[in-house]
């Protein structure tokens, strides 16, 4: 079934802003450096906080709005670290450096659940605009969010050639 984008919130409720101030932005600087440190060149994370606050779809969810994006950057890094990079090596690291240019990781809604295959679909990755877009169906955000790296190898093989 095809999700419609919902429009972001205006601005982030204070206790939100809390949350995602304490659980993610405390700790976003440790995750660059350590994605840089295994990708050999600098990364970062740009995600859209109001963007997302929509698809949250339970109260406990917008209590714990930080941790969740927490979960999804430290299980991305994760992922990448122990499964990943072991299996995919020097080759995957460089493909994922060409083909990812802009050395940027999102998070995003997938639109259409194009990504999503498995039941039932939690998340997946693309690489858009020469990013790693996280992507998770817009009614499981939050759900198994250490697996969008599961999807990477796929992603990188339908991404579009890095300009020249």
């Amino acid at each position: 079934m095809a999700s419609a984008r919902l429009p972001p919130l205006a601005k982030l409720p204070l206790s939100a802003r809390a949350q995602v101030r304490d659980k993610y932005e405390a700790k976003k600087a440790d995750w660059e450096k350590e994605l840089s440190n295994l990708l050999g060149v600098e990364w970062k994370f740009e995600i859209d906080t109001a963007a997302l606050w929509p698809y949250l779809k339970e109260e406990n969810n917008k209590n714990s709005f930080g941790i969740m994006l927490a979960n999804y950057v430290d299980g991305f890094v994760e992922n990448l670290r122990v499964y990943w990079l072991p299996a995919n090596g020097e080759d995957g690291k460089e493909e994922l450096n060409s083909c990812a240019y802009a050395h940027i990781v999102t998070l995003d809604v997938d639109e259409g659940n194009k990504h999503n295959t498995h039941r039932p679909p939690y998340n997946s990755s693309e690489i858009r605009d020469g990013k790693v877009v996280m992507l998770f169906h817009a009614d499981w955000f939050g759900s198994n969010p250490f697996d969008v790296v599961n999807s990477l190898v796929k992603a990188l093989e339908e991404a579009p050639a890095p300009p020249s």
